[in-house]
């Protein structure tokens, strides 16, 4: 019935760890052992609190700004793919704005893949160039298809993306 909460075990714990030391020796010696048994308690209460595993890390800004630009462009491919299902989405009167942009993406994923990088992630590189490459080719198609196709080459340019931020987040996360 009587219970005690976990501060009073933990002073408990602390008086007797202290008790134990002053009944060690002389004056010194006792001011040292309280000291040490204090040091020692907390440090296991620490490592109680905050345990980690031999697999457990704390991800950098450099992987975490990675994680966050895949997933916005995850966002950006979902939303291509609505924008072209409903239909507001088509063919433009002006086709050069999205020739200059698939061929902008198609330059971009080139320059992507022969940058030279490190060799543990190559498969990440390769993922994100080869998207943005063949994003790039289905949006410079778009103004040479017929006008009922143009939101289908969107909708695929869309799954292309969303494919490219799921694969390369996890590929990200894996190589932890």
């Amino acid at each position: 019935m009587l219970q005690t909460s976990a501060a009073d075990q933990t002073k408990q714990v602390i008086v007797s760890f202290r008790a134990r030391a002053a009944r060690a020796g002389d004056f010194l010696n006792r001011r040292l052992g309280i000291f040490a048994e204090d040091a020692q308690l907390r440090q296991s209460a620490a490592c109680l609190i905050m345990a980690r595993g031999p697999d457990a890390y704390m991800a950098t800004p450099n992987n975490l700004f990675r994680l966050l630009s895949e997933f916005i462009m995850l966002l950006l491919g979902a939303l291509l793919i609505l924008l072209a299902a409903t239909g507001r989405i088509g063919l433009p009167t002006r086709p050069g704005g999205v020739v200059a942009l698939g061929a902008i993406f198609i330059f971009w994923g080139v320059r992507a893949a022969t940058r030279p990088g490190a060799k543990a992630a190559r498969a990440e590189t390769l993922v994100r160039a080869g998207s943005l490459a063949l994003v790039g080719i289905l949006i410079l198609a778009v103004p040479f298809v017929p006008a009922q196709r143009a939101p289908q080459l969107f909708i695929l340019a869309g799954g292309v993306l969303v494919l490219r931020g799921a694969l390369a987040a996890a590929i990200s996360v894996a190589r932890r």
